[in-house]
């Protein structure tokens, strides 16, 4: 487990799953699954687990923290070399979307924070010293064009 993010109100846990490096296919065996970000919930019997995102083996990821209605996640995905953090934000409440790449972070010098009311992330670069606001409710996109295409696919 990489990372791992708990519902402040639901019985929900976000849960980063990855490897080190891609397992080899066994002959005979099903393919292992890929790292991705899994959301579980057991508010009823049996739990449920949905697949949210997916991203390469090597690569890393960080949960950050649920947006104040607690729909919302950010998280930062980190090469196999362990730089070049990607941001992504993604709606784990009841409805489920496909992440969204917001782009490029600095590595140090970056603090997130959510917005109360309408779902909106800031993003302190402390590199540039410059503030970047995303605003999300009903985006289908992000306000901000992404920087690079989003690797997790979200199925």
């Amino acid at each position: 487990m990489q990372s791992l993010r708990l519902h402040p109100s639901l019985p929900v846990a976000l849960v980063a799953l990855g490897r080190d490096v891609a397992p080899k296919r066994e002959e005979g065996k099903e393919k292992p699954e890929d790292p991705g970000i899994w959301r579980v919930s057991w508010e009823g019997a049996p739990a449920v687990t949905v697949r949210l995102a997916r991203y390469a083996s090597g690569e890393s990821v960080t949960l950050g923290s649920l947006s104040p209605e607690g729909d919302w996640l950010f998280y930062r995905v980190l090469n196999s070399a362990g730089r070049n953090p990607q941001l992504y934000v993604q709606q784990v409440g009841a409805a489920f979307k496909p992440p969204l790449s917001l782009g490029a972070v600095p590595e140090k010098g970056a603090a997130l924070l959510w917005t109360g009311g309408a779902p909106s992330l800031v993003v302190y670069d402390g590199t540039k010293d410059a503030l970047v606001h995303w605003k999300l409710a009903g985006a289908a996109a992000p306000a901000k064009p992404p920087a690079s295409p989003p690797k997790p696919d979200g199925k």
